[in-house]
């Protein structure tokens, strides 16, 4: 069973909720910057090359952080990128996240998110997928 929301409602037929909260923390707890550097890659369809491009490191770098671990210099970055993410994942449907990521925006000179973080680093991605979705921006 690879579909997960077929898991998830497996789970929940079978378990209460307390039970499925503790799975959700202890897989948080198993997460590594590692890991959610993964996560992020996987969600915004970006290869080691352009997460290299937007960390301003090699594609080298990246590849050995998968294998030996993200450096304590760079887990802020990681952070911004996992959190641009998991907003992304949290508002739209995954699928149509590569493509969001990818479309040039006129509030932002007519660059990608991608293209921001990469001039910009990923924290002014996070702030920009932030705002975006900021609903105190719409006058009542």
């Amino acid at each position: 069973m690879n579909d997960p929301e077929a898991v998830a409602a497996a789970l929940t037929h079978q378990h209460d909720q307390q039970w499925i909260q503790s799975l959700i923390d202890h897989l948080l707890d198993e997460a590594t910057p590692a890991t959610e550097l993964r996560f992020a890659q996987d969600l915004l369809a970006i290869n080691d090359t352009q997460t290299a491009r937007i960390l301003n490191v090699t594609r080298q770098a990246v590849a050995g952080w998968h294998q030996n671990g993200v450096p304590t210099e760079r887990l802020g970055e990681i952070a911004d990128l996992t959190a641009t993410a998991r907003l992304l994942n949290r508002k739209l449907r995954p699928e149509r996240i590569p493509g969001a990521v990818r479309r040039s925006a006129p509030n932002l000179d007519g660059q990608t998110l991608l293209e921001l973080a990469a001039s910009e680093g990923p924290g002014a991605m996070y702030r920009e997928v932030k705002d975006t979705f900021d609903l105190r921006r719409i006058a009542p």
